[in-house]
């Protein structure tokens, strides 16, 4: 049964998806028209590199708070004091590699202390984290979701302001440290989840195994959103790496949304739940993903050009099929992520990290081998590699979850050919009337291409939850009774 609990575990996700995603990306519109294109490189290279080396501070011990209650105290104290020891060291480590960037980088070394200080990013979100598991602990699923809201929404309008008062280069930079800042601030801020840094041996024993395994897997994942760019680069030049950098962008909304329900709905869920009930739960949350993500990817894909154009100015155009392959195989990582979250708290991050060097291998393999070719077979090799992923772990979840196959078909496959036929029909509909390149035609096309496509993702899905939607009438009623 859908529970209200649950409904409010998914609004809350909801939020933080959104907060996460369309908040940067419309900071990112702001500042990619008011910054040089080569300064925007030059940040994303140093939070490129700042994400990375996350991934040695240990941040797996996250997923390792939540598979157990036992000594609780302890383990926290622990976690922190790991984490944010490793998160000092890794900063003076990042100092090192943008010095070293700097020799060969004009951008960076003219900005050299300005982008010196995004590595503090990576002391404030490994110090994050073992609070952050301990309000996942709780279910809190709705200061979850404000960190993201308020931190982004506060460090987006700080970074706007100081960049039209002082200097656009300033305010992207303090854009981005900003959200680390306030993401801690409102996950701390009165709710005692914090723990002392305190480090104990025999807790850090007892947690150290899969936490260094799941801290693998999301080291593999900063490696993938990455890896590729920098072979791009290499093998076709920079034009078309800022085509595919665009696709990627989008591709990383879709991921971002999907981590979100992941750590805050997925993840405690699962953690939470009886192996009995997991074939339901994967269910679910498959379901949950297509129904958030699904119209947006389907009104994507039919109007991949007028969205690129109108967003990023006509000069963008060519970047709208290679948008539209990376925003599919944004979507399929998106989901992913439900398999992904159940065997990361089921004790098998071990297939989890195996899965996910594979992965990053693979992507690296494909992407260098299909580059002569153009970056758009490069984002379908993707796409291919990312189903083959999708069904390697379903491989790994097969005793726990039989039929993946119907799952997966009746979650993703059915409702998203039909909300994409709907998007593809509405465009073909009013097609002669959006001919102009006004506003007004463009708006046009994609409402009209949206709503049928949200018609038949609704429909469907009303069809699809029937059973669970009839047994909580009963119980919401009661509760209305009540209040």
């Amino acid at each position: 049964m859908t529970s209200p609990r649950y409904l409010s575990g998914v609004v809350w996700s909801a939020l933080n998806a959104a907060a996460g995603v369309l908040l940067p990306f419309a900071t990112f519109i702001f500042f990619a028209r008011t910054v040089p294109a080569a300064v925007i490189g030059a940040v994303a290279l140093a939070v490129s590199i700042s994400e990375i080396l996350k991934g040695f501070g240990m941040p797996g011990l996250y997923e390792a708070l939540l598979q157990s209650d036992e000594d609780r105290e302890r383990r926290q104290q622990t976690a922190q004091a790991v984490m944010l020891g490793a998160g000092i060291v890794l900063a003076v480590v990042y100092l090192a590699i943008l010095a070293a960037f700097a020799r060969s980088v004009p951008d960076v070394a003219a900005h050299f202390w300005a982008l010196a200080t995004i590595g503090l990013r990576i002391v404030i979100d490994l110090a994050t984290l073992q609070a952050q598991a301990e309000l996942a602990r709780r279910l809190s699923y709705r200061r979850l979701a404000m960190r993201a809201l308020v931190g982004n929404t506060a460090a987006g309008a700080l970074g706007v302001a100081v960049a039209f008062i002082l200097d656009p280069t300033a305010g992207l930079i303090l854009y981005q440290l900003g959200q680390s800042v306030l993401v801690f601030l409102t996950t701390v801020a009165g709710t005692a989840a914090m723990a002392r840094p305190i480090f104990h041996r025999d807790c850090f024993r007892v947690m150290s195994r899969e936490a260094l395994l799941s801290s693998g897997v999301r080291l593999q994942a900063a490696t993938i959103n990455n890896l590729d760019q920098i072979i791009i680069a290499g093998l076709i030049g920079s034009t078309q790496l800022a085509f595919f950098n665009l696709g990627k962008r989008i591709e990383n909304a879709f991921v971002t949304a999907a981590g979100s329900f992941s750590a805050i709905l997925f993840q405690p869920l699962f953690a939470t739940r009886g192996v009995e009930a997991r074939h339901e739960m994967l269910a679910r949350a498959i379901a949950v993903l297509t129904i958030i993500l699904g119209l947006p990817i389907a009104v994507f894909l039919a109007n991949s050009e007028v969205l690129v154009a109108g967003v990023f100015g006509r000069q963008w155009t060519a970047a709208a099929p290679v948008a539209a392959v990376l925003a599919c195989n944004g979507f399929l990582r998106a989901v992913a992520f439900v398999p992904g979250a159940l065997l990361s708290v089921s004790r098998r991050n071990r297939q989890l990290l195996t899965t996910s060097i594979a992965s990053a291998a693979a992507g690296a393999a494909l992407v260098f081998a299909t580059a002569p070719f153009g970056v758009v077979w490069c984002a379908i090799a993707l796409c291919v590699k990312q189903m083959l992923v999708i069904g390697w772990m379903s491989v790994y979840l097969r005793e726990d979850v039989p039929r993946q196959g119907m799952v997966y078909a009746a979650g993703v496959g059915v409702p998203l050919a039909l909300m994409l036929a709907g998007a593809l029909a509405g465009r073909w509909l009013v097609g002669p009337a959006a001919a102009g390149a006004g506003a007004g035609a463009q708006f046009l096309l994609l409402a009209l291409s949206a709503l049928p496509a949200l018609l038949a993702g609704m429909a469907y899905f009303l069809l699809h939850f029937r059973a669970s939607l009839r047994d909580m009438v009963p119980g919401l009623r009661r509760r209305g009774a009540v209040g």
